[in-house]
């Protein structure tokens, strides 16, 4: 059974990174370029749920980041470049949604950051992530998170280039937690055996397999764990092979079990995926499987490179965006962005446990 699908899942992610070219965390994954970082947030921001009417100051505020994210849409921004161009971020951009403030990028991109995530009160966590895997393709940019919502939908939807499974395979998204010194991570699991226990990787069978986006490997547990430390992308940087896992997919329904191609699953996509998705755009197809390649191939796509450490995050330039678009924040958001920025400026006494939820909403995202 392994023959049969590993060629499927390798074609599930080069297609996913023939889909999303650019992430914001490669070649370097604690550093990269404004342009990609502002390209990244729009993927991931929202303006929020629309309120009443009658709230007409929160109705104020959420019109006014509607404008915001559609002016840095048009901005249409270059993400090819791997380093800044300095004499490019000293340039400043005339923000007609934010009262014609001149901002540089790097400002731009602590603006961003600085907006909701598009988890919302109104969307389901399946939801959210059928619109990340949309916006990725749509913005050409995505991380672990993006890419491995691209992977999924792509094996549960199933290839018609390849021939019907025999048997159902189970397909599920997973991350691991923090560790200390490493980031958290997303990524696809294929074939593990649902009687082992997910959280460790060391009781799967050996022919359960890491279908990463990220890295765009393709590597069983049992190819991971034999291998010398540094062979594999995913290990170097993640340290995949001394993680606690936890399923991603879904949160709300873990009942519900997911397989390759499209025929072994009862449900794959929500009902306002089949409604809005009716192949008008590029970015709205009615599978993602439809989409063979970007209607403007770039042929050259950055490559990982060995992890560098961590780079603290600029605490002052985050205080002058959270000055800057004061108002277009509720005042419960403004007190966790000033609570979350005190921890960050901290980095001696931060600690993994000691975060908050809601200091988590705001840290910096890698």
């Amino acid at each position: 059974m392994l023959d049969t699908i590993l060629p499927i899942l390798q074609y599930a992610v080069k297609r996913a990174r023939d889909l999303i070219q650019y992430s914001a965390n490669l070649p370097d994954p604690f550093s990269t370029t404004a342009n990609r970082s502002i390209a990244l947030n729009l993927v991931r921001t929202t303006a929020g749920d629309q309120p009443e009417l009658s709230q007409q100051e929160a109705y104020a505020q959420w019109q006014k980041r509607k404008e915001f994210i559609r002016e840095i849409k048009s901005l249409n921004l270059d993400l090819s470049a791997n380093q800044e161009d300095q004499a490019v971020l000293k340039k400043k951009i005339t923000l007609k949604s934010l009262n014609n403030k001149k901002a540089t990028l790097k400002e731009l991109a602590s603006f961003m950051f600085l907006l909701p995530k598009d988890v919302t009160k109104s969307r389901s966590y399946y939801r959210y992530l059928e619109t990340q895997a949309l916006r990725a393709v749509r913005y050409n940019i995505g991380n672990c998170d993006e890419l491995s919502a691209c992977v999924f939908f792509l094996l549960v939807e199933g290839f018609p280039e390849f021939p019907a499974l025999k048997k159902k395979i189970p397909v599920e998204r997973v991350g691991t937690k923090e560790k200390q010194g490493f980031m958290n991570h997303a990524t696809v699991i294929v074939n593990r055996d649902p009687n082992t226990v997910l959280e460790d990787i060391h009781s799967w069978n050996d022919d359960a397999v890491i279908c990463d986006g990220w890295t765009g490997e393709v590597i069983t547990k049992k190819q991971l764990l034999s291998a010398d430390n540094g062979k594999y992308a995913v290990e170097l940087l993640v340290n995949l092979s001394e993680r606690e896992f936890t399923p991603l997919i879904p949160n709300e329904e873990p009942r519900y079990r997911y397989f390759m191609g499209e025929n072994n699953n009862s449900y794959i996509h929500t009902p306002e995926w089949e409604s809005k998705n009716d192949g008008s755009k590029f970015w709205k197809p009615y599978r993602l499987v439809d989409l063979k390649k970007r209607p403007a191939q770039i042929d050259q796509q950055p490559a990982p490179c060995p992890w560098k450490g961590l780079q603290e995050i600029n605490a002052l330039m985050v205080w002058d965006a959270i000055r800057e678009i004061r108002h277009l924040m509720s005042p419960e958001t403004q007190l966790q962005a000033q609570s979350a920025l005190l921890f960050w400026q901290n980095p001696k006494k931060r600690s993994t446990d000691s975060l908050t939820t809601k200091q988590k909403r705001f840290r910096p995202t890698y």
